[in-house]
């Protein structure tokens, strides 16, 4: 059993990362800092910049696989919660309005909308393309 304290849940968070696979490891792994907030429970913060990850991250199912790869690690239940990192100024930073969006992002928050995650729920669909309306 590793036991979990402040000074190495950086390192067991990366550690996890590394006993794992798959697209969302990708983007757990744009973390900025790892804090212990209570005993066994990690909060994530993810970069500003790469807040759409921190939806794909924290979707049941992948929450359910961090849990369970960090038991494996700990040997113990640790709890895991991801956050955006906030901005200096104490609100979370956005990214600007003149930066192009990729299709993979879009797609990203697209998947996030609640009536796309609702249909997901239901009939395991998944969206596979954005078609942005036509300029007037």
């Amino acid at each position: 059993m590793l036991e979990l304290t402040p000074e190495n849940a950086v390192g067991i968070w990366t550690r996890t990362l590394a006993s794992m696979s798959g697209m969302v490891i990708e983007q757990a792994k744009q973390f900025d800092r790892v804090e212990l907030c209570r005993p066994n429970r990690l909060v994530i913060f993810i970069k500003p910049e790469y807040a759409f990850a921190k939806s794909s991250c924290e979707r049941p199912e992948h929450v359910a696989r961090f849990q369970q790869a960090l038991a494996e690690v700990t040997g113990q239940e640790v709890r895991v919660e991801f956050r955006v990192q906030e901005a200096p100024g104490g609100a979370a930073a956005a990214a600007p309005p003149s930066r192009p969006v990729s299709p993979h992002q879009r797609l990203t928050e697209v998947a996030q909308h609640p009536m796309i995650r609702r249909a997901s729920e239901l009939f395991g669909a998944q969206p596979v393309r954005v078609d942005e309306p036509p300029e007037p």
